[in-house]
């Protein structure tokens, strides 16, 4: 191992998506960080954009919103692509850089997570949540202020060898049948969010 690989490795660090439900920190990110604090933390972006009300910094799957206003707060923190675990898309999942590795835990590539699922990893993890439909879907919050989103349709497995963006595996599921039972619902959100100062 060179000298430089050693010492990303020993400053690299293990993030646990448990931990995220647990304080509503992304290891060492959370709410109201600046944009250059983040980036000095998980490094470069996969991906970065200039939005109409600030910035977006993506890792993957995993975006953080910034305010427009000096000093850049983040005002959220969300995987809102957690449904979309397709063919030739589950690097969006799996997220590891030279600066940070992330564990899903139960969320896997090519697995589908349910409600009940979910709720059963809560309450052994002694994490409080409270359930309230909104909008006809179930929204889970937990008390410190993490939310997890379901939808009522399965995933859409697209064809062996096809890759499938999530906007296609959204439309098709719109032809889907619902489903029917609550605790079935599919996962396809884990975020925190805090408007950001006026």
């Amino acid at each position: 191992m060179h000298d430089k690989d050693f010492l990303n490795f020993e400053r690299m660090k293990n993030i646990t998506i448990l931990d995220f439900l647990k304080t509503g920190h992304l290891g060492p990110v959370h709410l109201g960080m600046s944009l250059q604090d983040v980036v000095a933390q998980f490094g470069p972006p996969s991906e970065q954009y200039q939005l109409r009300n600030g910035f977006l910094l993506a890792y993957g799957g995993w975006e953080i919103h910034f305010a427009q206003a000096k000093p850049h707060p983040a005002f959220l923190i969300h995987h809102d692509e957690l449904l979309y675990d397709c063919h030739n898309h589950d690097e969006v999942l799996q997220l590891e850089n030279t600066f940070f590795q992330l564990d899903l835990g139960i969320i896997k590539p090519f697995t589908t997570v349910r409600l009940k699922d979910m709720k059963q990893w809560l309450d052994r993890e002694k994490i409080a949540y409270h359930i309230k439909q909104e909008e006809g879907q179930p929204l889970m919050k937990l008390n410190n202020g993490v939310y997890v989103d379901f939808l009522d349709v399965e995933p859409v497995v697209p064809l062996v060898g096809v890759h499938a963006c999530p906007g296609k595996n959204l439309e098709l599921q719109q032809n889907q049948a619902k489903i029917a039972q609550i605790d079935d619902f599919v996962l396809y959100t884990i975020g925190i969010f805090q408007p950001p100062n006026k």
